[in-house]
């Protein structure tokens, strides 16, 4: 896509980015359901931008298990699934990404696709609030659910913010389940 050494073309990059992605290679398969995604030089195609996201995602890549959590959380490409949403929205949380943690917020202070919980509500945004990069509004929903919260479950809930935040700076997300 930059055409360093080339000239720039998003259909020839998207040629290339195809024969990698279908050989398995992981970055180029989020790079592909990105391009896609947005229609870079190509035209639009949220299906198969599912699709590269969901073979990366497989693999364990964050972004990638984020924008799939999007994709099923707005219907685009699939038909709107908040269970899978926030089943892809909780791996990439679980890795740090903090789009991921405020989304997956939103959907336990909503009960979308997960039980309605505030004490998990509160901990998502409040990890998602704790990124140099997190969303705006993270601090605030994290404010609103605390208020929901008793004494004890705050106590509670800030424990697993606590805890959650060591094991992804650690990179033991795998055992956050």
């Amino acid at each position: 896509l930059t055409g360093y050494g080339v000239s720039k073309s998003a259909a020839d990059a998207v040629i290339w980015y195809r024969k990698a992605a279908g050989q398995g290679h992981l970055m180029a398969q989020f790079s592909l359901g990105s391009i896609l995604s947005r229609g870079d030089g190509v035209p639009k195609n949220m299906k198969e931008a599912v699709h590269w996201y969901s073979l990366a995602a497989e693999q364990g890549h964050g972004p990638s298990q984020y924008n799939l959590g999007l994709r099923f959380a707005r219907g685009e490409g699939v038909e709107p699934d908040a269970d899978a949403a926030a089943k892809w929205f909780r791996k990439a949380a679980d890795q740090g990404i903090s789009l991921a943690q405020y989304n997956l917020g939103l959907f336990y202070a909503q009960g979308r696709g997960v039980a309605k919980d505030p004490v998990e509500a509160y901990v998502w945004f409040a990890l998602a609030a704790k990124a140099k990069s997190g969303p705006a509004d993270a601090l605030r929903n994290r404010d609103i659910e605390a208020k929901l919260l008793t004494t004890e479950e705050h106590a509670r809930a800030e424990s697993l913010v606590t805890k959650r935040s060591e094991q992804m700076n650690s990179g033991e997300a795998a055992q956050l389940h």
